[in-house]
């Protein structure tokens, strides 16, 4: 016999026939009609007619075998008893109320047919993606954490095992619920070879009478019970495998975030508070064993930051009250609703869409994590048929690994922070969905050069978001990137579609400016439309060595004449992206020298520095000064550092120094250098990221002469007369949003105070 199925059944009298009939007949139809498995039907204990509809199958179907049993036991030891007259190879349980996926239980078949001797355990229908058909060595370590830390579907019916484990290790399910837990993890501590398909298998269908639905104190018993039956071969696994999050630390988390999370759902305060206290007690109990009531300890002090999951969050508050001696019930059920009210998340992934080459993405940031570049984080590889929708999914999908703590593409990444959760509208909305570029950079990447357009209707997902009026803020900006946004087909109709709705308050094109359009010219009458160009250079040479095709001269002839069709030449960025190269005093004065030959010192100069860095030199670091003080010294009116600077650079007294003596041996004046000695306090116009950096990455910030941060007129006003008599400089801390800070401050009649200086 090649396979036993064992599925066990209690008071399902009127749906089992039809469930059974599916068994038998899409797993006969996956083995050709070959009479090679076996379906054992255990009763437990039905008070119904559940045990006459069983003999009635097993009549007509040579391949039931029957088991009945005289009093409910629970699905565990039921299955333990079908698994008494089992004789199949592979041993498969199932659930009496779920769905075979036909075309890859085929698959699933196939592979039991021809799988290699030596493989133990078969896993399939799994929530994560594992790359590798064999998850090689004795334990499959990361299949094992995931399963105990509730990050893989820990369901026995996951899992085809061999029978001859089974009986050589003596694996017998626990009784009560979520008695899977502990089998599975038995099957795979003593599987020698696993093999995954990457496959979904079994549709799990939720009966409305499940013993899983909704929660109780059983399942919270069943959840405990869980990891005290693991813990006795825990610490040898995780001294093996010498994973974090095979610790009892991590699975306690884990374990008591879930239950929280499942109580939390519960919809009468009564009933959470039931639970929570019957949580705390069984917390405290004596039963629980020394080493976990210390570990609990451990969990509940440890410090709590920004990164920290909705999971661990929870945990840490619930047994911060239990640990009182009269625990308010009704302010643990506050708390508890608070943290799963709000989760780990970023303005990118709550407010914005990245329209990319074949991909959508969750954000455009990029940053390091584990000495490894992470970042531009693909949420859909596209195709023609993607909506939306499948856009807002594939976003839910990653917020819930977020606030799990499942492995996720967003690990380790400084913008996540604990937002409320809310029905967000998009107000970013980022245009790279085409691969055309008429230069080389040599920091871009080729996924640009390709010369098409994205497989998915960039235009048609403009129109949804045009057309359904509850998706878009009223204050939605958008960015053309990539490569050259003026060479794609799509240009013209995807602005037409911007610029005809209200909702749309600025588009930034990130145009290379190599090639004058006549198309970006016509869009430039209408104020709304930006640009930015980067021009990295001040020589024709290191211009081609970094830019790859063209000249400078051409791109400065080209922003003249952009220039001419703006109302406000702050709507021109020039942007710099200081590296090794191109940080030379000679470079930085010639690019200086040609803005102001073409009259274009009334821009906004937006400094960088190279992305792939994870931490910008000194070299980088006094470039970056260097370049500001000569665009301020010709009288520019604004120089910006962007993120990428924020995130690379930290400057502290040491370094302070290094910069002043360079400007010093260079001539140039330190006046517009805002540091430790400065005599003049600076108001921060913007209290986001931005601000945060000069508070606390610079001198300035660490001397206290920039305290005081603003997000408008009113908040400038409470800061009362101090502010005009002291004198205090504003300076604008924004890079997308920096237009509209200039003109908040204009229109409070403040332009006298605007700060022509760099923070250090």
């Amino acid at each position: 016999m090649l396979l036993s199925i064992i599925v066990p059944t209690y008071n399902r009298a009127d749906r089992l026939c039809a469930v059974i009939q599916a068994y038998l007949s899409h797993i006969a139809d996956a083995l050709g009609g070959e009479q090679c498995f076996e379906l054992i039907l255990v009763n437990d204990g039905s008070t119904d007619s559940t045990a006459s509809r069983i003999e009635q199958l097993s009549e007509y179907e040579s391949a039931i075998i029957s088991v009945n049993l005289s009093t409910n036991q629970g699905p565990g030891l039921a299955r333990d008893q079908g698994l008494k007259v089992a004789s199949g190879k592979w041993v498969w349980f199932l659930d009496d109320d779920d769905q075979l996926l036909k075309g890859s239980l085929h698959a699933l078949l196939d592979l039991l047919l021809n799988v290699s001797e030596s493989t133990t355990t078969i896993a399939h229908s799994l929530k994560q993606n594992y790359s590798k058909n064999k998850c090689g060595g004795n334990i499959s370590f990361g299949l094992i954490s995931n399963v105990l830390n509730y990050q893989e579907q820990q369901e026995v019916f996951n899992f085809v095992i061999k029978r001859q484990i089974i009986l050589d290790n003596n694996i017998k399910f626990s009784s009560g619920v979520h008695e899977d837990i502990r089998y599975v993890f038995d099957v795979l501590r003593f599987s020698s070879s696993i093999t995954v398909l990457e496959e979904k298998v079994v549709e799990k269908k939720c009966s409305d009478d499940s013993i899983t639905l909704g929660m109780s104190t059983r399942r919270i018993s069943g959840y405990l019970n869980a990891v005290a039956e693991v813990v006795p071969n825990l610490e040898l696994l995780h001294l093996k495998s010498g994973m974090e999050s095979l610790s009892l630390n991590s699975i306690l988390t884990q374990t008591i975030g879930v239950i929280l999370y499942q109580i939390d759902k519960e919809k009468t305060q009564n009933v959470r508070v039931s639970l929570y206290r019957f949580l705390g007690k069984a917390l405290r109990s004596k039963n629980f064993s020394a080493l976990m009531l210390d570990e609990l300890s451990l969990i509940r002090d440890e410090p709590r930051r920004a990164s920290t999951t909705n999971f661990k969050l929870a945990t840490c508050i619930f047994l911060e009250y239990i640990n009182t001696l009269s625990p308010q019930w009704s302010k643990v059920d506050t708390s508890i609703k608070d943290v799963y009210a709000s989760r780990l998340s970023c303005r990118d992934l709550d407010k914005s869409i990245f329209l990319g080459p074949n991909e959508i993405r969750a954000c455009c940031k990029r940053f390091y994590f584990r000495g490894k570049r992470e970042g531009d984080v693909v949420l859909l590889k596209s195709n023609s048929d993607v909506t939306f929708e499948d856009v807002q999914n594939a976003k839910s999908d990653l917020l819930s690994k977020i606030n799990s703590g499942e492995p996720n593409s967003c690990d380790g990444c400084p913008y996540l922070e604990r937002r409320t959760a809310e029905n967000e509208r998009i107000n970013y909305i980022s245009l790279e969905s085409f691969s055309y570029c008429n230069m080389r950079c040599d920091y871009c990447s080729p996924k640009y050069y390709g010369g098409s357009e994205s497989s998915y209707s960039a235009l048609g997902m403009v129109k949804n978001l045009m057309r359904d009026e509850s998706l878009l803020d009223e204050r939605c900006q958008v960015v053309w990137g990539g490569g050259e946004p003026t060479l794609s087909p799509i240009f013209k109709d995807v602005n037409r579609q911007l610029v005809s709705s209200d909702k749309i308050q600025k588009i930034r094109v990130l145009t290379n400016s190599l090639k004058f359009s006549e198309e970006l010219f016509s869009l430039l009458e209408d104020p709304r439309v930006h640009i930015v160009t980067s021009i990295d250079a001040g020589s024709e040479a290191i211009f081609r060595s970094i830019r790859g095709r063209g000249t400078i001269n051409a791109v400065l002839d080209n922003l003249q004449k952009y220039q001419q069709a703006m109302s406000d030449i702050r709507r021109l960025t020039i942007k710099y992206i200081v590296r090794s190269d191109n940080c030379s005093s000679s470079e930085l004065e010639n690019f200086v020298a040609k803005i102001v030959s073409q009259n274009l010192i009334g821009s906004v100069f937006q400094i960088s520095c190279d992305f792939q860095l994870n931490r910008a030199g000194m070299d980088v670091i006094k470039g970056i000064y260097e370049l500001s003080t000569r665009l301020l010294s010709a009288e520019a009116h604004v120089v910006v550092f962007d993120d990428l600077i924020r995130d690379r650079v930290s400057v502290n007294k040491a370094q302070l120094h290094e910069i002043t003596r360079h400007l010093d041996s260079l001539g140039l004046n330190n006046r517009f250098l805002v540091s430790a000695d400065h005599p003049q306090e600076v108001v921060l116009w913007g209290v986001g990221l931005q601000s945060e950096w000069y508070q606390n990455h610079t001198t300035a910030g660490d001397a206290g002469l920039l305290d005081a941060a603003v997000y408008n007129q009113d908040d400038l006003t409470k800061l009362g007369s101090e502010f005009l008599k002291n004198e205090a400089l504003i300076l604008p801390c924004g890079v997308q949003s920096l237009y509209e800070i200039l003109q908040n401050i204009e229109t409070g009649g403040l332009s006298s105070r605007l700060a022509r200086v760099v923070i250090a």
